[in-house]
């Protein structure tokens, strides 16, 4: 998607506009499978599922099928200033796929790094099934290594991870700070809860 967005935003919105935005056709976008696409018409499935499904989830079940029901309050859709805007942005940038060590490694010295890893936490239940094989808590210590690595190759990093055992443990390691946040929960503004979470870094964080 963001390919097309680089190359063809203006299409790309005209083509999103005009798909009718009704259970029937959702399920029908839904149930095509992205690999007999086109470029095209593979990330235009992605755009209009993201904006139509539940709260906006991108979930697979174990054969790798998006499964997420349609919402009942579809997002507005973005738009073609946006969309525009997103296209130069993504010029000359380079878009990789794959895991996250071996991402890292294209790392050098200057370098800030972001890492938003999904949450893994043990200790209770969370809602994680985004994919056939997602993070999870035992990719942690390959995390933590990987944050020295990035030091070491002089570049600074943050971190952001939901408070947890886990989450502790490199809080300690790092500069860190905790803060509290608000998660919509079953997609609804009205109803909140809070919870916490660290950001880590290299560097001292202001609090």
């Amino acid at each position: 998607m963001y390919r097309v967005v680089s190359n063809e935003p203006e299409r790309l919105y005209r083509r999103l506009c005009r798909i009718r935005r009704d259970l029937p056709t959702y399920r029908r976008w839904r149930h095509l499978n992205p690999k007999s696409l086109d470029p095209e018409s593979r990330a235009l499935r992605f755009l209009y599922l993201n904006r139509n499904c539940f709260n906006g989830i991108y979930r697979t079940n174990l054969d790798g099928d998006f499964n997420v029901p349609m919402g009942t309050r579809q997002g507005g859709y973005i738009s073609k200033d946006d969309l525009l805007n997103c296209s130069m942005l993504l010029q000359g940038t380079t878009l990789v796929v794959g895991d996250f060590v071996k991402t890292l490694e294209k790392v050098r010295a200057g370098d800030f790094v972001y890492l938003d890893p999904p949450y893994a936490v043990n200790s209770r239940r969370i809602f994680r099934e985004y994919g056939k094989k997602t993070f999870d808590t035992s990719d942690i210590p390959r995390l933590s290594k990987s944050l020295a690595a990035i030091v070491k190759q002089g570049a600074d990093f943050l971190v952001s991870y939901a408070d947890c055992t886990h989450s502790r443990v490199l809080a300690l390691q790092w500069h860190s700070i905790r803060l509290p946040i608000r998660r919509h929960v079953a997609g609804f503004a009205g109803d909140r809860r809070e919870a916490y979470e660290w950001l880590i870094s290299n560097r001292p964080i202001l609090g």
